[in-house]
C-alpha cells in the first residue's frame, strides 16, 4: 500500500513540474499567445538584429513605454526609421541600459518580470530579453478580439498609473511622430520629467510640417496654372 502511494506521489510530481516549468517560462503581459516552433526562432531574432547600447543615447521620439514593480522605466522610440531604440532607465531618469534593433514594424514594450518584452504588431510576435541582450522566450500574439483590446488599451497608451503614480507622455507639438517627453506626477501633482527629446522631435516635426505646406502650395499653383492655361486656349 505505501509503495503504490509513494508512486502515486512520484506520478504526479513528474506530470506537475514541467507544466509548472512550462507555464514559468511562458510570456505574461496580459496577451493570449502560443508557441512556435525552435526553428522559426532564429529567424525571428535574425530579422532583429537586437544588440546592446552600453551608453546613454539620445532617442529621437517616445513612442511607447512601460514601468516595472521595481520602477524601472522602458522607453521605446522609432527613431523615424527602421532603426528602433529602447533605453531603460530608473524612476528619477538616469540610464541603466538599452537595446537596438531593426524592424519596419510598428512595435510596443512591456515589462514581463525583469525581463523586457518587444511586441511586433504586423507579426503579432512577443520577443523577451533579459538586460543583458539574450532571448529568454518569442511566442506568437493570437489574433483575437480581447487581444486587440489590449494592443489598444494596455501596449500603445500614452499614460500609465503605477501606485500612487501617473506616468504620461506628452508632446508640444500637434504634428509631432510619437512624443517628446515622459513624465512622472506624483498624488499631489509634483511633476517629476523623466525623459525629454522636446527640441529633437519639435525640429524634425516643425521640418515635416514646413515641407507639407510647400508641397501644398506647390500643388494649388500647379492646379491653378493648368485651369489658367486650359480656360486660355
Amino acid at each position: 500500500m505505501l509503495n503504490n502511494k509513494i508512486f502515486v506521489f512520484v506520478f504526479v510530481l513528474i506530470m506537475i513540474i514541467p507544466v509548472y516549468l512550462f507555464e514559468t517560462a511562458a510570456i505574461d503581459i496580459g496577451f493570449s499567445m502560443k508557441d512556435i516552433s525552435e526553428d522559426d526562432k532564429p529567424a525571428v531574432l535574425d530579422s532583429l538584429k537586437l544588440v546592446n547600447i552600453n551608453e546613454d543615447v539620445k532617442l529621437s521620439n517616445i513612442t511607447c513605454f512601460d514601468v516595472n514593480d521595481d520602477g524601472l522605466i522602458a522607453i521605446g522610440s522609432d527613431g523615424f526609421s527602421d532603426t528602433k531604440k529602447i533605453i531603460v532607465t530608473d524612476n528619477e531618469g538616469d540610464y541603466k541600459y538599452g537595446y537596438e534593433f531593426c524592424s519596419p514594424e510598428k512595435f510596443g514594450v512591456n515589462w514581463d518580470g525583469d525581463n523586457v518584452v518587444i511586441t511586433l504588431v504586423r507579426s503579432s510576435i512577443a520577443v523577451s530579453f533579459d538586460q543583458n541582450a539574450k532571448c529568454v522566450d518569442i511566442q506568437e500574439i493570437e489574433r483575437t478580439n480581447k487581444n486587440d483590446s489590449i494592443w489598444n488599451n494596455s501596449v500603445f497608451v500614452n499614460k500609465r498609473f503605477i501606485g500612487n503614480d501617473e506616468y504620461v507622455m506628452e508632446t508640444d507639438f500637434i504634428l509631432s511622430s510619437g512624443y517628446s517627453r515622459l513624465v512622472r506626477i506624483s498624488e499631489i501633482g509634483e511633476r517629476k520629467i523623466i525623459y525629454d527629446v522636446v527640441s529633437l522631435v519639435n525640429i524634425k516635426s516643425l521640418c515635416f510640417f514646413v515641407c507639407f505646406i510647400v508641397v501644398l502650395v506647390l500643388v494649388v499653383l500647379f492646379a491653378v496654372f493648368r485651369k489658367t492655361s486650359g480656360n486660355s486656349r
